[in-house]
C-alpha cells in the first residue's frame, strides 16, 4: 500500500511538473512577433474582426476577435506591444455593447472561459488569474486540463501565437429579409447598468500603451441602423465622456452601407468589410492618421459620400 501511494505521489509530481514546464515555456518562451511594416494594430471584438480587412488597409495587423473580452484583449494587447516595438498606433473597438453590465458575461461565464483561458492563461497576470477564479472557480479548475494541453500544443507549434489570436475573418452571408423585418419593427430597450470588468481591463490597456509611448484611439465600426445596441448610445457616449475623454474617438458608424452589406445588424459581411476598408485604406493613404482634426476628416469623407 505504501509503495502504491508513494509511486502515485511520484506519478503526480512528475505530471504537475511537466504541467508547470509546458506554462513557464509558454508563459516566457512564446512568440508575438509581427511583420515590421504593421505599425498599426487593430484590437477588439467581432464588429472589428469581420470589418477591418488587414489586407487592404496600409500598415495594419487585426487581431480582433469574436466576444472578446477587454479582459482578456489586455493580455494581448500587452504582449503584442512589448514583444514589437515597431507599433505606433494601437485602435481598440469601442462600441455601444461593450459599455453595459450584461457584457461582464464574457469574462466569467462558462463558455468564455473554457475558450479564452487556454490561450491567455500563460499571459495573463496573476490578479487576473485571481479575479477569474474568483468570479468562477468551477470553471476555471474544468478548463485546467484544457490549458495544459493547449500550452503543450502550442510549443509543438514553435510557440507561435499570432495565428492564434484574432484576425480578419469575414461573413459570408447577407441578413435576410425576415430578420431585418423583425429588427425594424422591434422596440427598442434601453440595458441598465455599466460593466465593470471589461472597463477596468480596457483602462489598464491604454494605460500600459501610453507607458510604451504607443498613440491609443477608440473606434467604432458600422452597424446597421436597426442594431438593438443603438438602444443604448445615451449610456454609451456618457461612459465615452466621462471615463475616456483624453482618449480620440474615431467614429466610423455612420460610414453608408446597403443592407446586403450587412451578415445581420451587428456585422458586415465581406462585402461591406470590402467596401468599408477600402474607404479606410484611402483615408490612412491620405494622411489621416497624421492629421490633428481626424475625425472632421471621417466626417466630411461620409458627408461627400452620403451625398452621391
Amino acid at each position: 500500500m505504501k509503495n502504491f501511494i508513494l509511486k502515485t505521489l511520484i506519478a503526480t509530481a512528475i505530471f504537475a511538473g511537466i504541467v508547470a514546464g509546458f506554462w513557464l515555456v509558454n508563459r516566457w518562451g512564446s512568440r508575438w512577433t509581427i511583420s515590421p511594416d504593421k505599425q498599426i494594430v487593430l484590437l477588439g471584438h467581432s464588429h472589428a474582426e469581420r470589418a477591418w480587412d488587414d489586407t487592404v488597409i496600409p500598415g495594419m495587423a487585426n487581431f480582433a476577435e469574436s466576444g472578446e473580452s477587454y479582459f482578456y484583449t489586455y493580455p494581448k494587447g500587452r504582449r503584442l506591444i512589448d514583444r514589437n516595438r515597431g507599433i505606433e498606433i494601437v485602435l481598440i473597438e469601442f462600441s455601444n455593447s461593450q459599455v453595459i453590465a450584461e457584457i461582464d458575461e464574457w469574462v466569467r461565464a462558462d463558455d468564455h472561459i473554457s475558450y479564452r483561458l487556454p490561450v491567455y492563461a500563460p499571459v495573463m497576470d496573476w490578479p487576473s488569474l485571481r479575479l477569474l477564479f474568483d468570479l468562477n472557480s468551477e470553471a476555471v479548475i474544468g478548463t485546467l486540463p484544457l490549458v495544459s494541453k493547449n500550452n503543450a500544443v502550442m510549443l509543438m507549434r514553435g510557440l507561435d501565437y499570432i495565428p492564434v489570436i484574432g484576425g480578419f475573418h469575414p461573413l459570408d452571408e447577407t441578413i435576410d429579409s425576415a430578420a431585418l423585418a423583425s429588427a425594424a419593427t422591434a422596440p427598442a430597450r434601453k440595458r441598465e447598468g455599466m460593466a465593470t470588468f471589461g472597463l477596468d481591463y480596457l483602462d489598464r490597456l491604454v494605460a500600459h500603451a501610453r507607458s510604451k509611448r504607443v498613440e491609443v484611439m477608440f473606434v467604432r465600426t458600422p452597424v446597421h441602423r436597426h442594431a438593438p445596441e443603438l438602444a443604448d448610445e445615451e449610456l454609451f457616449q456618457s461612459v465615452r465622456k466621462a471615463r475616456y475623454g483624453d482618449v480620440e474617438f474615431l467614429d466610423f458608424g455612420r460610414f453608408p452601407l446597403a443592407d446586403t452589406d450587412f451578415a445581420d445588424t451587428g456585422h458586415l459581411n465581406r462585402s461591406g468589410a470590402t467596401k468599408f476598408s477600402e474607404w479606410i485604406a484611402s483615408l490612412i493613404e491620405s494622411g489621416l492618421l497624421e492629421a490633428d482634426d481626424r475625425q472632421h476628416i471621417i466626417d466630411n469623407s461620409l458627408a461627400r459620400l452620403s451625398n452621391r
